[in-house]
């Protein structure tokens, strides 16, 4: 059994060029533990962008301590392209998966804050 987490929330969103079984082309886990509307702490993990999963960890610096609003998960997800050297393939290339971790890295965060596990 696994124990309870102290997280308020996590998610994954994955970007796909097709709807069933395709691989993605950007995804975006994240997970974040809120007191009231202060993040106390914030694991962000970028996958299919580069050959092996990156941590976004100075994204996750830019939240923790922070009150968080709509502007701060857009400075996160910015701030999370710097975090990772996206590969260009067949999926899509390196300039169109720095736009979708930004996208995705501030779509995951608001879901994990405003739904918590999904």
């Amino acid at each position: 059994m696994i124990p309870p987490q102290a997280t308020t929330g996590s998610t994954y969103l994955k970007f796909g060029l097709r709807r069933s079984g395709a691989l993605a082309v950007v995804g975006v886990a994240a997970a974040v533990t809120m007191e009231d509307d202060l993040v106390q702490d914030a694991r962000i993990c970028l996958g299919a962008v580069y050959k092996t999963p990156t941590r976004a960890v100075q994204a996750e610096k830019v939240l923790i301590g922070k009150r968080w609003t709509d502007e701060l998960l857009e400075q996160a997800g910015r701030t999370a392209v710097g975090c990772c050297l996206p590969i260009s393939d067949i999926r899509g290339s390196a300039e169109y998966r720095r736009d979708l971790v930004r996208i995705f890295t501030r779509r995951a965060l608001r879901r994990a804050i405003t739904r918590g596990h999904v």
